[in-house]
């Protein structure tokens, strides 16, 4: 199971950042299935998701998870650490994949805790690193808790995602517990907006999506993960940059936000201008 993890921290010099694990080994974040993970990840208008890649894989993806370090003081780096996951399993790894979703899913403090745990500062270009036995530890008490449910189907939750509630969470949970992952094809849990996370993640209208729950309008515009975050010019380079500018325009609230930042840097011109005529 590869895990992609998409990280950044109060005072970090470089931003937000790749970095793949996959076991005990890192690995680039590079090709054809990352580059849907990129976009999931940086661009992809959904706070969490599960579903299959081209390739066949599952991935699921979870974003949004804010955590302080309470031994560090407010000025130290790292004392805030904002972290998003993404991991893709092929058929034999699926159940390593479920278990990993449903304790993100109904534990949600602690499985960000345990991330947490698992990230450190380092001199790498990404600017942190990932502890392999931390983060193994995290997918084994998972797949303890997943095994557990699969057996008498009792669900144990403790804490959920952000704007989410258990009876949001019963549709997602059974299909972790049957494994049918595949079956769904694209199974969207907090979309902010369908519409966004189709063009984002380049989803036709062939593709079904099984969930999605969306958020009130006026939120709509800071929770979409590709408005404010960083975006990364990475093997697409340029092209890729615009195409996800393009994408992030596409969405009508944050058109109304650029013109209604633009009215107000005119106004503030023409007021400037007056003053100056009139030596106010």
């Amino acid at each position: 199971m590869k895990a992609y993890f998409y990280c950044s921290y109060k005072f970090s010099p470089v931003g937000f950042q790749f970095v793949g694990l996959n076991g005990q080994d890192p690995f680039a974040v590079e090709g054809d299935e990352a580059k849907k993970i990129i976009h999931m990840l940086a661009t992809g208008g959904a706070d969490s998701a599960i579903g299959t890649l081209p390739n066949g894989c599952c991935y699921f993806v979870i974003k949004g998870i804010d955590k302080t370090v309470n031994e560090l003081d407010e000025g130290d780096a790292g004392k805030r650490w904002y972290i998003n996951l993404a991991l893709t399993a092929d058929e034999q790894e699926t159940d390593a994949l479920c278990a990993c979703a449903y304790a993100a899913y109904t534990d949600f403090d602690a499985f960000g805790n345990a991330l947490l745990a698992s990230v450190r500062i380092s001199d790498d270009p990404a600017g942190y690193a990932v502890d392999p036995e931390k983060f193994g530890a995290l997918t084994e008490s998972a797949y303890a808790k997943y095994k557990q449910y699969c057996a008498d189907g009792q669900t144990d939750i403790i804490s959920v995602p952000k704007r989410l509630s258990g009876e949001d969470l019963t549709p997602v949970l059974s299909m972790l517990q049957a494994k049918d992952i595949r079956k769904s094809h694209a199974f969207v849990l907090l979309s902010a907006d369908e519409k966004y996370f189709r063009e984002m993640n380049r989803l036709d209208a062939s593709v079904q999506i099984g969930l999605c729950i969306p958020q009130p309008a006026e939120e709509q515009v800071k929770t979409d993960p590709g408005v404010f975050e960083p975006i990364n010019v990475g093997k697409d380079g340029v092209d890729g940059f615009i195409d996800d500018i393009k994408g992030a325009l596409s969405n009508e609230s944050v058109r109304k936000g650029l013109m209604i930042g633009a009215a107000v840097v005119g106004m503030g011109i023409v007021i400037r201008s007056i003053r100056r005529k009139f030596r106010l």
